[in-house]
């Protein structure tokens, strides 16, 4: 039970940080366009 947990933990951690550095890497993208 326990390891289920930590590795939906893990699971939601990875998903937010892909989320963050896509949407770092598209702010660097538009600021040349601005």
């Amino acid at each position: 039970m326990v390891s289920f947990v930590v590795s939906a933990g893990l699971i939601l951690l990875n998903i937010i940080l892909s989320g963050l550095i896509c949407i770092a890497g598209l702010e660097k993208e538009n600021l040349p366009r601005i």
